[in-house]
């Protein structure tokens, strides 16, 4: 309900959202305070049964949050406490301290970390047992839990069969529960159909939830939807404007924002909600591929570490940060914080280490789409190094390209996930001889990256497309634009010191000046890392 809009209006959206209760208000920002007013007007009657005025400091906006939440509930409370089962919607209970022990855990699972999901958990563990028929609670609890198996990455097949009696107790206690069908639909495994059928079951029974509509709009961007899930987006931040989850959704389906757009819009999601989670991951991530800027990177992803410390993901992005800023025993600390992050980071810890074995083996052993593609950290690199060293037509050679070749869409088409695997390949294919079809398949990367510019950070892959076709000029000349232009550091220890394609050019001039600026870079990244753990900024690890 839009800030402005006038009450006479709230019977016409009501019914439209399938609401009984809507809640208005208006925000004013002063410095680093913000001032909000909420009212609650009851749908049906266009009336205001409740006010109130909230300020707090910027930081503090989730507690602000919270004490609306809480203002809200306690007028709920009052009105529904006498209210029978059968005059309540479907989702809720006729108890009121299992409907607020379940709203408690809606407001907590909204987060996205497992610390809160568990919380989550045990509030709607609570609603249950208050109410054993509580459907809508049920649905949350085994939303809560898969969501926590999901954030730790934890294996979805046996997650699914350990909850599944959750969603089975939800549906039992009312087969046309909205929040059953879309728990089901978000942690499904069924047919593409199957799933959609599902959610526009869930959304038809339960309209206004905007949660369940970001879940939908997510599920269609996977199946190649776009449409359908750009207007879902749309209604849930309609309903919702200033859920972070949505917000977070709508920044990251903004593909041609790169640079300071992609950045600016993951700010805005941290303006409603400093601590959540995957924005600060994005955004320290930004920070460092965008900007080069490792140790602010590393100030960001440790408070998304503290936050939630047994997510793996933070650990696992921190570790990449921490080797640019030379600081391995921080990397590993950090990273052992969790078996997960551990693992996933082996390859790049060995890979800074000088052990190219150990490497290849870590790489070997984990899952590559654990987090994501453009996550491997070194990966392929260091399966293409074994292969390469193994040598040509030996049988060792010939299952570690498999390995690698086994990396999701390596020789699929050409896209934004796969384009800096496809030219590794063909630098395994000149390895074994086929020159021509590795040519041809550099030509295409490079007709490919001068196409797609939008996704930005090309100078530094078509650098390297440049010197396996011999074109020492313009390699080095796109090598320099990649400091220049893209600010680009990333791994700069692996690939100005160790990457096999710079080998021909090792003692030219050109190449070791540019070395020496990356150095210096590195340098200066360095002190300012000691400097915010000087301030206790940062902690120090290791």
């Amino acid at each position: 309900f839009k800030a402005g809009r006038e009450s006479s209006g709230a019977r016409e959206l009501g019914q439209k959202l399938g609401a009984a209760w809507l809640v208005q208000g208006s925000t004013q920002r002063q410095g680093n305070r913000i001032l909000v007013t909420a009212r609650l007007i009851d749908a049906r009657t266009d009336a205001q049964v409740w006010s109130g005025r909230f300020e707090r400091p910027l930081d503090e906006l989730y507690r602000l949050q919270d004490e609306i939440a809480n203002g809200v509930t306690d007028v709920l409370a009052a009105r529904l406490a006498g209210l029978q089962r059968g005059a309540l919607a479907r989702d809720y209970s006729p108890n009121v301290e299992a409907n607020m022990a379940y709203l408690r855990g809606r407001v907590l699972g909204g987060r996205y970390t497992i610390v809160e999901a568990e919380a989550a958990a045990t509030q709607f563990e609570r609603a249950v047992r208050l109410d054993p028929q509580f459907a809508a609670a049920q649905a949350a609890l085994y939303d809560a839990r898969m969501q926590a198996a999901a954030l730790r990455r934890e294996g979805l097949v046996a997650a699914r069969r350990r909850y599944a009696p959750l969603i089975d107790a939800a549906f039992a206690a009312d087969a046309r529960s909205g929040s059953a069908y879309l728990a089901r639909a978000r942690w499904s495994d069924a047919s593409t159909e199957e799933r959609a059928a599902d959610f526009m079951r869930g959304l038809e029974l339960e309209p206004s939830n905007s949660a369940g509509m970001v879940a939908f709009s997510e599920f269609l961007d996977r199946v190649q939807r776009r449409e359908e899930a750009t207007r879902w987006l749309a209604r849930a931040l309609l309903i919702d404007p200033l859920s972070p989850r949505g917000l977070f959704r709508s920044a990251m389906r903004t593909l041609d924002a790169v640079g300071a757009g992609v950045e600016r819009e993951m700010l805005a999601v941290l303006e409603r909600d400093p601590v959540f989670y995957p924005a600060l991951q994005r955004y320290a991530k930004y920070r460092w591929q965008l900007a080069g800027e490792a140790a602010e990177g590393i100030e960001i992803i440790e408070r998304a570490i503290a936050s939630d410390p047994e997510n793996p993901w933070g650990r696992h992005t921190a570790a990449a940060f921490y080797l640019d800023d030379t600081a391995p025993a921080a990397a590993r600390a950090g990273a052992e914080g969790t078996p997960l992050s551990a693992a996933s980071t082996a390859t790049i810890r060995a890979q800074y280490a000088g052990d190219p074995v150990a490497a290849a083996r870590a790489a070997a052993g984990i899952e590559f789409s654990t987090f994501g593609m453009v996550e491997m950290w070194g990966m392929a690199e260091a399966l293409r190094d074994a292969a390469l060293r193994k040598g040509r037509g030996s049988g060792e050679e010939r299952r570690l390209r498999q390995a690698f070749v086994e990396i999701r869409g390596a020789e699929s088409t050409i896209g934004v996930v796969n384009y800096r695997a496809r030219l590794l390949l063909a630098h395994l294919k000149l390895a074994q001889g086929d020159r021509a079809g590795a040519e041809a398949e550099l030509r295409e990367l490079i007709a490919w990256m001068n196409t797609n510019e939008r996704y930005g950070l090309h100078h530094r892959p078509r650098a390297l497309a440049y010197m396996l076709l011999g074109d020492r000029e313009r390699a080095l000349q796109e090598l320099a634009d990649s400091l220049d232009k893209d600010r680009d550091y990333r791994h700069w220890w692996y690939f100005f010191d160790r990457e096999p394609i710079w080998a021909p050019v090792r003692d030219d001039p050109r190449f070791l000046a540019l070395r020496d600026r990356v150095r210096e870079h590195a340098a200066q990244q360095r002190a300012r890392l000691e400097a915010m753990r000087a301030s206790g900024q940062v902690p120090r690890r290791g």
